[in-house]
């Protein structure tokens, strides 16, 4: 059965390459630390139960009453988040705060994790412990390991099925073709566009390849082999649960880590509709704001990039944005970069302002 070592190296380098993905911004050491305590102790509360109960002057068999009891309830991929989630989200959000306001918590984006945040992480946290425990615990005879076996053909030499030949190259096919479409030929789409059709498509392909496999084992009768030898109905499900879905979860949580009063100038679709300047808080500003996420704001900020430092008229814009005019265009796709790239200047005004040390004023 794995031990600490494997949770807390597993959970820690996984939270390590989102850090490297996303930024120390967005998913910083807090994310990190969180993430990674609930993949070690999270599910494991029961054993950690009974060590303290081995404390209390009862008799032994008491503590390991208890430790069974906790261990029945919460050892459980689901059951842990859905029973103690929202309590350990509400403890965690709270650390964070008294942790960052005094000073012990060195977050680069100053903002302390949200409930909703913590509860996401809790989730994670606990799917990435059962990822290795269902694995490599009870000598490799784990119920989920001893089912995705199951899902393979044991029975001799698997017989070559013509029907498993055509249906699985046909969605492998379409996979493959598809996904060059996609990237190759759609070259009007963007690359955020481009990404979130592919995992579409992989996750339509994924459910009928499944679905196939299922009928092949579960509903023909006699049951025939889905893909010759191979368990991938188990492996598919097993992966998709256990390793996409925990990882998927703590990088969501990447885009509402913020760096102004709890949003980010990447996210505007979580942007307030006001906040206050860190060097001068009495000094409210209330930049306008386009409503709704665009991933042209970060193209347009690093195009834009050497120019902000000799605009003169930033600070003007920043304070009085009612002042901004734009000449006439063409079409409107044209005043919208135009407010795209406005927004982006006065985005990173408001970080750099933000980031400077009070007394650099």
């Amino acid at each position: 059965m794995p031990g600490p070592g494997a949770h807390l190296l597993y959970a820690l380098s996984g939270g390590a390459a989102l850090s490297r993905l996303a930024g120390a911004a967005r998913f910083g050491p807090h994310h990190c630390a969180v993430y990674a305590a609930n993949a070690f102790l999270g599910p494991d509360l029961g054993s950690f139960a009974e060590w303290l109960a081995s404390f209390l002057p009862s008799s032994s068999s008491a503590a390991a009453a208890v430790g069974d009891l906790a261990m029945g309830v919460v050892h459980h991929p689901f059951y842990y988040p859905l029973l103690l989630g929202f309590p350990l989200a509400c403890l965690y959000a709270w650390l964070s705060r008294r942790l960052l306001l005094a000073g012990v918590l060195d977050e680069p984006s100053r903002v302390a994790l949200s409930r909703r945040q913590c509860f996401y992480l809790i989730t994670a946290g606990s799917l990435s412990h059962f990822f290795l425990d269902h694995l490599f615990e009870e000598n490799g005879h784990s119920t989920m390991y001893t089912w995705i076996l199951s899902t393979g053909w044991w029975v001799g030499r698997a017989p070559i099925n013509s029907d498993a030949v055509v249906i699985v190259g046909l969605l492998c096919i379409c996979l493959v073709l598809g996904f060059v479409y996609i990237n190759r030929v759609k070259h009007e789409k963007s690359a955020t566009q481009k990404s979130n059709q592919s995992f579409f498509l992989i996750v339509v392909i994924a459910i009928l390849y499944c679905m196939w496999c299922a009928t092949q084992i579960y509903l023909r009768n006699p049951p025939q082999p889905a893909i010759g030898e191979e368990a991938d109905l188990g492996v598919i499900i097993f992966v998709a649960i256990y390793l996409f879905l925990p990882h998927g979860l703590a990088f969501s949580r990447c885009d509402t880590t913020c760096s102004m009063d709890g949003r980010c100038f990447l996210c505007p679709v979580h942007e307030r509709a006001s906040f206050k300047l860190r060097s001068n808080a009495s000094v409210e500003y209330s930049p306008f704001s386009l409503g709704s996420a665009n991933s042209n704001t970060l193209c347009a900020l690093l195009l834009r990039w050497h120019e902000i430092e000799t605009t003169p008229t930033i600070t003007t814009v920043m304070r009085h944005p009612s002042s901004i005019s734009y000449p006439a265009y063409n079409s409107q796709e044209q005043k919208k970069e135009k407010i795209i790239q406005e927004r982006a200047e006065i985005n990173l005004e408001h970080r750099i302002a933000w980031m400077e040390p009070p007394g650099n004023s």
